[in-house]
């Protein structure tokens, strides 16, 4: 690394990063050894059986820390099991000559890590493992850890090479994209600075995080360096979550996909923001409340921005209905952000743009 960041760790079946602490290692295995056979990977016995390529995820450095015992001795695994790459029901060679997309995302509203990989078209998904939680505090010792990439052929001289693409491998400037749930409806907007020779953009949706269906189309501006929003409403959001990503064709008809995003059906209430205002706005926003179910109650509100990291926490301990309340905002950076009203087990999220 030219940056003098990079961190030597243990070759051969520890993928190159084994005994480095604070790392979360996310492992494709092209190879069944030994010890991979107490991975819990359907269908594949201790004592033989299928040689399947598969994903894993291990901590710290510590590569199957169970050692060469089968079945795995108490709390060695990371995650419930191994994923075995499937196309479809058939196992998946993934060292065919083909190239294919490693994709990472983090929700930090939720502190998950997932894997997956596709096809080059991003249309095939062939494994995908998670983690949670992933608190960069608790694992890394830091809210901003540095993230590596590895690479080993062990003895079986297979040829790998990667290469880091973009979070959007669009002929776009994606400033934002993201979501939030109103009520019985998601809402989800993106917001671009430039566009060069964009047709028209696809939003679409998922219950699982694999398998996508379309929300729906929105024209883009063809050629643009105009900041420009967004914003398309799911009527009928998954319970509790709801999976979503973009889309973006080009005149010549050639695609791309952004990241992909979660948003969470909350809990209906007891009680209803009657809106944030002004909004956007500068230096402080206000808010009222009507249909509460008590005549005073505590409400905490917290402002979120579009990371999913906090950036403000507010308790009223005493609210009446239709009463007016303001939070200063003077100190947060301009932008988009999520208001979270909380009173018990009741929410209600509202956004709010900063200029």
């Amino acid at each position: 690394d030219p940056a003098g960041l990079s961190a030597i760790g243990a070759p051969g079946g520890s993928v190159g990063a084994g005994g480095i602490s604070n790392s979360l290692i996310i492992e494709i295995d092209t190879y069944l050894n030994t010890e991979d056979r107490d991975d819990g990977i359907p269908g594949v016995l201790c004592a033989g059986g299928p040689d399947p390529d598969h994903m894993d995820i291990w901590l710290n450095g510590n590569v199957n820390p169970a050692g060469v015992s089968c079945p795995a001795s108490p709390g060695a695994r990371i995650i419930a099991n191994a994923e075995k790459l499937l196309n479809g029901a058939v196992d998946y060679n993934i060292e065919n000559g083909n190239d294919h997309i490693l994709r990472v995302d983090y929700v930090a509203a939720t502190q998950t890590i997932t894997a997956s990989i596709w096809n080059q078209a991003l249309t095939i998904n062939y494994a995908t493992v998670s983690y949670s939680p992933v608190d960069p505090m608790v694992l890394f010792g830091t809210t901003a850890p540095y993230f590596g990439f590895t690479g080993s052929t062990g003895g079986l001289n297979n040829l790998q090479t990667a290469c880091l693409a973009p979070a959007f491998v669009l002929p776009i400037d994606l400033l934002t994209f993201s979501g939030y749930n109103d009520g019985n409806v998601n809402i989800i907007e993106w917001l671009t600075a430039s566009e060069l020779e964009n047709n028209h953009f696809v939003l679409e949706k998922s219950i699982d995080g694999k398998s996508f269906e379309v929300l729906g189309t929105r024209a883009g501006a063809g050629t643009s360096q105009s900041l420009l929003r967004y914003e398309m409403i799911d009527k009928d959001p998954f319970t509790p979550y709801t999976y979503y990503r973009l889309k973006q064709v080009d005149n010549d008809g050639q695609y791309g996909y952004s990241n992909i995003i979660t948003v969470k059906m909350m809990e209906q209430t007891g009680f209803s923001v009657s809106g944030i205002y002004p909004n956007p706005a500068k230096d402080q926003f206000s808010f009222s409340i009507y249909g509460a179910k008590t005549d005073r109650f505590a409400m905490e509100v917290t402002i979120i921005d579009v990371s999913g990291r906090t950036v403000q926490r507010h308790l009223f301990e005493e609210l009446t209905p239709y009463q007016e309340a303001t939070v200063e905002t003077e100190d947060l950076e301009r932008g988009i952000y999520f208001v979270n009203f909380r009173s018990g087990a009741v929410k209600q999220v509202k956004k709010l743009v900063l200029y």
